[in-house]
Parts: structure tokens; C-alpha cells; sequence
């Protein structure tokens, strides 16, 4: 009954403020850049009732926005032409407008620049791993792990039991990053990893929903302090008023008391240092799929999108059943959003908030493929007043948005059966999620090439660079529970690049020769990092065109090879240099000392055929005359797994079979040295 009290309430107050829209508190930004007039140039909706506008820029990253430029009352365009190519920056938009009696602030956001670089270099990506899923799920979640390391990502894996302390699990992942801070740039918690709880807090504004909610970016926060010391009782300690104190019944997962494993912290002690994202799709009944067969349907759609196999057109769907609510207008962080991502002309509104209108948004992506989607309405555990619910999402199972935004009461303490909030990732389509409201949310970089933790990071970080709440940033901002739903490192427009990579050492000469399927109206970078070390680093300053390169100073460590096409990306936010899906290969390294070979002789060859009976490869060797080779079995990491052979070889064709029954799934290489080089190929486990 409480609950149906309060979304009474809330749809009530919303039709009362009829004058006023949540597009009112937005300005939604879009830029045309032209690299030979050395021009950006932002536009927006010129709106009539606009009292006062200002605008300012700054270098994306900067701390501080530079000093105002105050713009005309009617203006909706400005042209920048001081800016640098190769950079990115960052402008703002401030306005105030009169709707009717009432005077409504209003912000904007877009990052933009011509040329600029993104994705380079990239720090390790820690995937978290509920063991659960590691036997069924084990070649999804090495295809993931091959899939990070095509986008640049180096991975380190964390394994966890659901009975795990959270304080444990914290614990190990504070000691991989205080040994090495810059290492480390993402977090993806995979599966229904213990979920960290902290605070005393009410962000939907309920008093029976005050107390501990879930806070995922415990795991990526390093520097401050997390208490469990106060001793709070939250079903009496809810203030509906200054010096007003109610007696309420808290739900019980909410209860925070002193020493029971439950932190003391409304706010982010400090400042979050990993971008943090969670796909768990556990408790999850409505869909009628376990939650394993739930995250493999994930982790596959994830692959597909990253390759371009999966695909959305760039539109965004927006059903706002709250409306202007007081000010809070929680739909403008879609109106805000979605100009910078898709273009202002790519949004598509649901009109209405009546109740029986709820399908509406379902029905819409059910028939129509989005890039972007946001929903708001009254809400509980398992739906929104006004969008849809749970239910309707697993009925449908076509919610044909990627990345959505929702918000409404309940839903946003997301640890819960059949949540809303994660939701869209069980459904075909969905690979992200976040509770936008209180406070907004912030995912204008991906129209750069950003990612999605990037934006969870901005988000979460948020002191006051942007609006955290129109009404003041005590509703939601710099709080505990924003969590994204979904992979933190999809970015917009991924496109698949080289299909394979062929890595040829060269001992006599020292050089490591790398082929590919060069495409003619791309160009290429290529990236080398050794097995030990964080990140890639970029060899060709500038991209290559063709589909060859040799490295001339090759390491001794084992040497992971990355090409990733290049191509010119012109988004509604601005231009940049787009990086492909990649291909990779290893070099095993270990060149012999003093080996010679001439460099007119014929080569060897070194081949693999796939296995027949599941537990057998065949090695196939063709030697340019006798010597002696040694075969070896490399795992990823280049340590020595199988001896094949060590002794002289005749000219000619040789097969070896080796027996890999006793290994986990994964990949594996085949090392020949000889006098004559190193030949390497791949293996893939697959049981």
C-alpha cells in the first residue's frame, strides 16, 4: 500500500507542473565540425523565453571551465575557431529561461574536436569473476578476454565465491592496484560477485527505502576510508523534516547497523579509480532462463556488438512520464544526453504519462532498433509507471536498445528479484543500464569515442563540473549507489577491422614480421606490449597504410602483437580517429643466441590442423633442409607447456599429434626454432 501511495503521489505532483517540460532543463547540443575552415561549431534549439545564456570551454580533463562567453538571448548557434586539431574539448551551456511565472535553469554538455585521438593506450581492464560461472561459461568469458585484447585492453582476472566478504574481495583488489595505480583502468564485475552495501540513504526520496544501498564503486575506490561504526538504526532515523523524525519500516535489506559488514558512507569517501561497470543477471525468474543461460546470451551479444555484427541506428527513444516534477525534470538527462550522442533530430518522444500509455516505449523498441533509449515513471522493484515493467521486458525479450537510461522509484537499489534496472540486459538486445535522475547521468564523451565506464567515472566523480541535480546535487550526486548496469568498455560505433594476425620471428636478423588483411580505404596502427606489462604501446606514430610491418627491436619477453584498423569518425559531437576491432598474435620470444641464417635460403613452414576427436591437434612441420628444431607448446603467458620435439629434423614434411586432454580451454602456441627462425602459430582449446 505504501508504495501505491507513493506512485500516486509522484504521478500527481507531476501533472500539476503541466507549464513546464523536462526538456525545459536541458539543452541539447549538437556540432558540425569542419577541419579545413579549422571550425566547430555547436547548435542548439533557440528558445524565446531565454533571459540569460552563457557559454564556456575547457580542455576535455581540465579541472576548472575557463571564463564565460555571455550569448545572446536567441542564439543557437556559436563557431569556435581557436581551438587546436588534435585535442578535445569540452563546453558547457548555461541558460536561464521564464515558462510562464516560473523561471527554469537550464544546462548543456557536448565534448568535441577534429582529429583527436582516443584508445591509444589503455591500462589493464580486472575482469571479477563469479565462480559460478567459470566452468559453464568458460570459453564465453575467454572470447571475452580475447575480445578486451583486441580493443587494447590487457586483462587481469580476479576470481570470487558468492560467500566471499566483500571486505576480502576488497582486499586482493587493492593489492594489484596500490602495487601499481596507473595499471589498472576498468573493473568489470561479472556475475553475482557479493554486492558491497553502504550508506544511509533514500535517493528516491521514500522513507521506507532509507538506509543501505548497493555500492559497486567500493570495489574501485582506493584512497578513502570505508566505515562500519555508526550505530544507526534506520527504521527510526528517517527525518521527513528539520527536527521531525518519523518511525518507519525500513526494508530489511536496507537495515544498517554497527559491525554488520554494512558501510557508514552516504558519499564516496574519495574520489572512484576505475571505471566500474556489473553485468549480474542472477534472480532473474521473469525471463524463464537461468542466470547462466541469461549471462551467455550477454557475453554473445556483447561479442556481436564489438565486431559490428550487432547494430543499432544512431536514434534515441525517450518516454518521460514524470515531466518537469517540480524542477527535478529527470527526462532531461535524456534530452541532455541523447543531442551530443545521436544528433538533436535522431530523438524520438513517447507523448503522454497516462498510466495506460506504458507500452508504448516497449512497443516502440520492440519494432524499431535504438541506439539510445530512457525511461521514467513512477516506479517499484520491477517496473516504471508510465514505460513498462519487468515483466514486459521478458514478454517482449526485444527491447531493441543498447544502451538505456531509466529512473523511478525502488528499482534504483538494484540488488532486488526481478530488477528493473537490469532488466534491458536480460533481454536480446540491452548491453547497458544506468539509474538517471539522481543525479544525472553524464555519457556525452561517447559521442567521441569514450566509453561507457568513462561515463560512469564521470558520473560518479562529479562535484560540480556539471548539473548533478537541478535542484541542488543533495539528490544523488557524489553518492553511493550510481552503479552502471553492463560492460564498462563498449564504446559507440565499434566496426571490425583485420580478421587475423600472422606473427613471423626472424632470428637471424632480430625483427618480428607481422602480416594482416589490409583493407584499401583504411588505414592502421599497430601496438606491442609484453605479456608482463600493462599496457600496449603504439608503434606506428601515424597510420600505416598496407597490411604488412616489421618490428626491428623486438623483446625478450614473451610479446603480444595488436593491429587495429584506423579510420575518421564525424559523430554529432565532432571528428576523431576511430580504432577498430583488432587482431592479434604472440611472439613467444627466447631468440637464441648466435643463431645464423641465410637470407636467400628457402623458409620452413609450421601449420595446425584442428582436431578431429576433440582431444588431438596435429602439428605439421615442413623443413628446408635438416637441422635441428626444437617444438614447443607456449601458453599465452609463454611459459613451456609440451616438448613436441627436440633433436634434427630431415628435410622434408613432418605431422606430430599432440594430446592436450589434461588442459583448461584457452589459447596456446606452437613455437619451431631452428637456425632458420622462429615459427609460431595458434592454438585454440576447445573442449
Amino acid at each position: 500500500m505504501t508504495r501505491l501511495l507513493c506512485l500516486l503521489s509522484l504521478l500527481c505532483l507531476s501533472s500539476l507542473s503541466f507549464a513546464q517540460v523536462s526538456s525545459d532543463a536541458a539543452i541539447g547540443i549538437d556540432a558540425t565540425v569542419d577541419g579545413a575552415a579549422h571550425t566547430i561549431t555547436l547548435h542548439w534549439k533557440s528558445d524565446p523565453g531565454t533571459t540569460t545564456m552563457s557559454l564556456f570551454r575547457r580542455l576535455a580533463g581540465s579541472s576548472t571551465w575557463a571564463g564565460s562567453k555571455k550569448l545572446a538571448n536567441l542564439d543557437s548557434v556559436f563557431i569556435d575557431s581557436t581551438f587546436e586539431i588534435g585535442k578535445e574539448y569540452e563546453y558547457r551551456i548555461s541558460k536561464s529561461t521564464k515558462v510562464g511565472s516560473t523561471t527554469v535553469s537550464a544546462s548543456g554538455y557536448i565534448r568535441s574536436g577534429i582529429a583527436t585521438r582516443v584508445g591509444d593506450e589503455q591500462a589493464r581492464c580486472i575482469l571479477l569473476i563469479d565462480t559460478t560461472y567459470l566452468t559453464p561459461l568458460r570459453s564465453e568469458l575467454q572470447r571475452l578476454e580475447s575480445d578486451l585484447i583486441s580493443e587494447g585492453h590487457l586483462v587481469t582476472r580476479v576470481h570470487v565465491a558468492r560467500t566471499d566478504a566483500v571486505a576480502n574481495i576488497k582486499s586482493r583488489l587493492s593489492a594489484l592496484y596500490s602495487a601499481n595505480p596507473e595499471a589498472y583502468s576498468s573493473l568489470f564485475i561479472i556475475g553475482h560477485v557479493p554486492v558491497p552495501y553502504s550508506g544511509f540513504l533514500n535517493p528516491d526520496g521514500h522513507p521506507n527505502h532509507y538506509g543501505a544501498w548497493p555500492a559497486d564503486m567500493y570495489y574501485g575506490e582506493f584512497d578513502g576510508d570505508w566505515t562500519d561504526d555508526v550505530e544507526g538504526d534506520s527504521s527510526v532515523i528517517y527525518q521527513s523534516a528539520p527536527g521531525v523524525y518519523d518511525t518507519v519500516m525500513v526494508q530489511n535489506a536496507n537495515l544498517n547497523f554497527q559491525g554488520d559488514g554494512r558501510f557508514d558512507q552516504l558519499q564516496q569517501p574519495d574520489a572512484i579509480d576505475l571505471r566500474i561497470g556489473r553485468v549480474d543477471l542472477y534472480n532473474m525468474p521473469a525471463f524463464k532462463k537461468s542466470d547462466t543461460a541469461l549471462l551467455r546470451q550477454y557475453l554473445d551479444k556483447d561479442h556481436a556488438y564489438r565486431t559490428g555484427a550487432m547494430q543499432a541506428p544512431e536514434h534515441a527513444l525517450l518516454d518521460d512520464a514524470f515531466g518537469y516534477f517540480g524542477g527535478e525534470a529527470f527526462a532531461s538527462s535524456g534530452w541532455r544526453n541523447f543531442a551530443p550522442l545521436v544528433g538533436r533530430n535522431n530523438i524520438s518522444q513517447i507523448v503522454g504519462t497516462d498510466s495506460a500509455k506504458r507500452l508504448y516505449w516497449l512497443d516502440s523498441l520492440s519494432h524499431n532498433k535504438y541506439l539510445w533509449a530512457y525511461g521514467c515513471g513512477g516506479g517499484w522493484d520491477q517496473g516504471a509507471g508510465g514505460v513498462c515493467s519487468t515483466q514486459d521486458f521478458a514478454a517482449q525479450d526485444s527491447s531493441n536498445a543498447i544502451f538505456t537510461m531509466l529512473f523511478g522509484s525502488y528499482f534504483g537499489d538494484w540488488n532486488t528479484k526481478n530488477n528493473f534496472l537490469r532488466s534491458p540486459l536480460c533481454t536480446s538486445y540491452g548491453l547497458s543500464c544506468a539509474w538517471s535522475g539522481r543525479p544525472y547521468w553524464y555519457f556525452f564523451p561517447m559521442g567521441m569515442g569514450h566509453t561507457t565506464g568513462d561515463a560512469a567515472l564521470l558520473t560518479q566523480n562529479n562535484t560540480g563540473d556539471y548539473a548533478g541535480h537541478l535542484i541542488g546535487d543533495a539528490n544523488g550526486a557524489y553518492m553511493v549507489h550510481i552503479a552502471l548496469m553492463g560492460d564498462p568498455t563498449l564504446r559507440m560505433r565499434p566496426y571490425a577491422g583485420p580478421a587475423s594476425l600472422n606473427v613471423t620471428d626472424n632470428v637471424a636478423v632480430r625483427q618480428v614480421g607481422l602480416s594482416w588483411d589490409a583493407s584499401k580505404s583504411l588505414s592502421y596502427n599497430v601496438y606491442r606490449a609484453s605479456v608482463k606489462a600493462n599496457t600496449f604501446t603504439l608503434l606506428t606514430p601515424q597510420p600505416i597504410i598496407g597490411g604488412s610491418f616489421i618490428d626491428n627491436a623486438p623483446l625478450t619477453d614473451s610479446m603480444i602483437y595488436l593491429v587495429r584498423a584506423v579510420k575518421s569518425e564525424t559523430t554529432a559531437s565532432g571528428n576523431y580517429n576511430n580504432l577498430s576491432y583488432g587482431a592479434w598474435g604472440i611472439s613467444p620470444g627466447g631468440y637464441p643466441v648466435g643463431a645464423v641464417a641465410s637470407t636467400d635460403e628457402p623458409s620452413n613452414s609450421l601449420s595446425v590442423l584442428y582436431p578431429t576427436n576433440g582431444n588431438i591437434a596435429t602439428i605439421v612441420l615442413t623443413a628446408n633442409r635438416s637441422l635441428n628444431i626444437a617444438i614447443t607448446i607456449v601458453d599465452i603467458s609463454g611459459k613451456e607447456i609440451a616438448q613436441i620435439n627436440n633433436g634434427r629434423l630431415s628435410e622434408g614434411t613432418h605431422r606430430f599429434d599432440w594430446k592436450y586432454e589434461h588442459l583448461s580451454d584457452g589459447l596456446y602456441f606452437v613455437r619451431a626454432i631452428s637456425a632458420s627462425g622462429i615459427l609460431t602459430q595458434k592454438i585454440v582449446v576447445r573442449k
